[in-house]
């Protein structure tokens, strides 16, 4: 399925959704859960989920954006005893990793 398909596909998923009153913001992204991937498409995704993962747990965007959300995560569980602690170690897991596996020499 080419690029140009798959964007037609989604702009129509979109327009009918919206045509149903169930468009949100993530109306498009839905869309693409309903096209059929080749076995070679759906590698290249999950490939390209790995990467943006890896990039996510990089020093900049790390300190930036990814630390900020884990720790907000971790203050609105609170208040829920199982999920505040699952959250906490979860946090404590991500950390020790990014510190770990990613490092600056100076």
């Amino acid at each position: 399925m080419g690029r140009r398909q798959v964007q037609t596909l989604v702009e129509l998923r979109a327009i009918q959704m919206e045509q149903r009153g169930k468009m949100s913001r993530y109306g498009p992204l839905m869309a693409l859960e309903l096209v059929k991937w080749s076995h070679g498409e759906q590698a290249e995704l999950l490939g390209r989920r790995l990467q943006l993962l890896r990039y996510l747990l990089r020093s900049p965007c790390y300190d930036a954006v990814t630390r900020r959300l884990l720790q907000r995560m971790v203050t609105s569980s609170r208040w829920l005893p199982g999920l505040s602690s699952l959250a906490e170690f979860a946090f404590n897991m991500v950390e020790g990793m990014q510190s770990y596996y990613t490092y600056v020499e100076c």
